[in-house]
């Protein structure tokens, strides 16, 4: 093992991260993939350190990023240089989206906006996709501030919201907005107001609870939301009771909903 801190030499972390970065590669390879991860979880203070298995004795050195990618951050400026245009498909990988994710947990809002933005720009594909949702899901809940409006409302948008909740996993990154937001929030009332009020012939939240992935986010907000958001619900499910019967997820969500008509009292 070698244990890596700021005070020793700097040399093989150094020869590390010069070689990563050589190979693009490398940050989807399996093996690769684990010291990618190390690399980037190392934290920004002097005691930070870096275990690497070489099977042979011991070395120290370097600091945060090592003086191969220059100075401090410089390990975020190239990783983010090489991945450019290219971290929502490096999202949809495998070992791509643990590096990914450890992207998002360790860098400082300034380091990772240009990552964050290249998944906004591509978020349906990384919503539906496996490895991409778990990204997504990450990020929804752990960022914050500016990162996290622009998140939240950007999922939430219509057209947007209605067709991640009829898929099995962008129905899991709703259901984790409405969550972490909270049921008393705007982006829950916006997004029961759009599936109510939005659709082709029939509200969009017909087809959502029709559909197995959707009907559980329904059910969160049957059973969590206020009763103002419910009785929005209540009244647009009424009015389509056939087509939610007919369905074996919509007569859930209808049962659903005449036992909380019963229980608010309607």
């Amino acid at each position: 093992m070698i244990d890596v801190d700021e005070e020793g030499e700097n040399h093989v972390r150094r020869m590390v991260s010069q070689e990563l970065l050589k190979k693009k590669e490398t940050v989807t390879h399996k093996s690769a993939g684990h010291v990618w991860a190390r690399l980037l979880s190392v934290g920004g203070g002097s005691s930070s350190t870096i275990s690497l298995s070489t099977g042979n004795g011991k070395a120290t050195g370097l600091n945060q990023y090592g003086d191969g990618a220059g100075k401090s951050g410089g390990l975020e400026r190239s990783l983010n240089e090489l991945l450019k245009g290219e971290w929502a498909a490096t999202a949809k990988d495998e070992v791509g989206s643990l590096i990914v994710q450890s992207v998002l947990e360790n860098w400082n809002e300034t380091a990772k906006a240009d990552v964050v933005e290249e998944l906004l720009a591509d978020i349906y594909s990384c919503a539906v996709q496996q490895w991409g949702n778990f990204v997504i899901l990450h990020l929804i809940e752990h960022s914050t501030g500016a990162i996290q409006k622009k998140l939240f409302e950007r999922l939430t948008e219509t057209q947007l919201a209605c067709e991640l909740s009829i898929d099995n996993f962008g129905a899991k990154a709703i259901e984790k907005v409405l969550k972490v937001s909270g049921m008393e929030s705007r982006i829950v009332e916006d997004y029961v107001k759009s599936i109510c009020e939005y659709g082709h012939g029939r509200p969009a939240l017909i087809d959502i609870a029709c559909h197995q992935a959707g009907a559980q986010v329904l059910t969160l907000l049957f059973t969590s939301a206020p009763n103002s958001i419910r009785d929005l619900m209540i009244q647009t499910v009424r009015r389509n009771g056939v087509t939610m019967k007919s369905s074996k997820a919509g007569s859930k969500i209808w049962f659903l909903v005449e036992r909380t008509r019963a229980w608010v009292g309607h």
